[in-house]
């Protein structure tokens, strides 16, 4: 196993590729008495059409990513959350874009039976057949729960009417017509594509003997086989500039208008560490836009303009990335006014101090991210899967400058597609 020493952050933590292509890392949190371990894929919603190698698709139904996941916890007749309890930890799962996760903490000393089942449950499909069916039911109810709270289907419906082929155009949880029509063959399928442990990560943050705990878990993952590796890669129509669809309302029990203005924009990147740097560049840049940083923020909140429901999104991904402002308001027009007059007049708001006071805020809470067990592991384990260590990404903030940031935000058309999306009060 390799060790390492981050000098600057003052952690430790171990790492080993085991012979079935496992990728563990440790660290030692010797000072705590909680143990965290998050088992990942790099597999989410978004990747219900792939292609291998030789060319051949698999399309599967939307939301097959999430549904997978729901039954993953029935292993062998029993509920493994329930099993998770009996041993003394706590245990969930979740399900993104891009990748799902398992995971479980104890402050048992013994977090060895945990771990055990954890890496058993999720390397041994069982699924009996009578269960799919129930189950569709389940996700079916979670999904119309969903639609029914106006923050999620605000943010959801801004983000699936800006992409004409990107996944983004599809729920997490997909729909109900895809979770309809989803088998048990569809889920058996998407299993076998996406959970071979050369592609996952087993990351743990833990108190006890690291040489000990890695013993432990290579005895484990011994006993298991494997079929070979075959990677996958999406297989999607490349995206358009323009935006799927431009205006959108809807009505919903609420005592005041919901309004969400989003931006798709291109920047042709694919190199992952150069696409952190853009995201994050681009957190600064927008805090010292429409954050009380800027001095103009407490008269748009005096004039009612916004209110404490403001809020915005950012996120970048290879090619393409987007902007999400929401707001309650019943004047849109003036909303949008705002968002574009700033960006138009965006000098008069950047300076080098705010954004070195914004770039250590910044680094600062990444760093703050880090601080427990639990968090370091899932957040080491979110960005690994990506290819990005945490610790290089904060590093490259800290290189930052004002003239990065002046770059990046003149090379990207922000603002050219725009969809707006509204929930009115019936």
């Amino acid at each position: 196993m390799n060790k390492t020493y981050n000098k600057q952050f003052n952690e430790t933590y171990y790492s080993k590729t085991l012979a079935s292509g496992l990728k563990v890392i440790l660290f030692d949190k010797h000072e705590f008495h909680n143990n965290f371990f998050t088992l990942i894929t790099p597999y989410g919603s978004s990747d219900f059409k792939q292609k291998d190698a030789s060319g051949n698709t698999y399309h599967l139904p939307p939301g097959v990513a999430h549904f997978l996941e729901h039954r993953m916890f029935d292993y062998k007749g029993f509920d493994v959350m329930e099993r998770f309890t009996e041993l003394g930890a706590s245990s969930n799962a979740s399900t993104g874009y891009d990748q799902t996760q398992y995971y479980f903490s104890t402050t048992n000393s013994d977090f060895k039976e945990p771990l055990k089942l954890l890496l058993d449950y999720v390397f041994d499909l069982t699924i009996p057949f009578e269960t799919v069916e129930k189950e569709k039911g389940i996700i079916i109810e979670e999904l119309m729960m969903y639609d029914a709270m106006p923050d999620f289907r605000l943010y959801f419906g801004a983000i699936k009417n800006l992409y004409n082929e990107l996944p983004y155009r599809e729920e997490i949880g997909g729909s109900v017509a895809s979770v309809s029509a989803t088998t048990l063959e569809d889920l058996e399928l998407a299993y076998k594509l996406n959970y071979h442990p050369e592609q996952m990560y087993l990351v743990g943050a833990t108190n006890n003997d690291i040489a000990e705990t890695f013993a432990y878990i290579e005895n484990i993952m011994q006993e298991k086989t494997f079929v070979e590796y075959a990677p996958m890669e999406r297989d999607y129509l490349a995206e358009v500039d323009q935006v799927r669809v431009a205006y959108e309302e809807v009505e919903m029990d609420i005592n005041k208008q919901k309004v969400a203005i989003a931006y798709k924009f291109r920047h042709n990147v694919e190199d992952v560490m150069e696409i952190d740097k853009i995201e994050n560049l681009l957190d600064i840049y927008f805090d010292m836009l429409f954050s009380s940083v800027n001095p103009d923020y407490q008269d748009w909140l005096d004039q009612g303009i916004i209110n404490d429901y403001f809020d915005l999104d950012i996120t970048v991904d290879s090619i393409f990335g987007h902007l999400v402002f929401s707001a309650e308001t019943d004047n849109i027009s003036e909303f949008e006014a705002l968002i574009e007059s700033v960006m138009a007049n965006d000098n008069q708001y950047i300076s080098e101090a705010k954004f070195k006071q914004l770039q250590k805020r910044f680094i600062g809470r990444a760093i703050m991210a880090l601080e427990k067990p639990g968090t370091i592991a899932q957040v080491y384990g979110r960005n690994i899967a990506q290819t990005i260590d945490i610790f290089e990404s904060i590093n490259q903030a800290k290189s930052f400058t004002l003239a990065d940031l002046i770059k990046l935000k003149d090379s990207l058309d922000l603002l050219a597609h725009k969809s707006t999306y509204v929930i009115k009060a019936k």
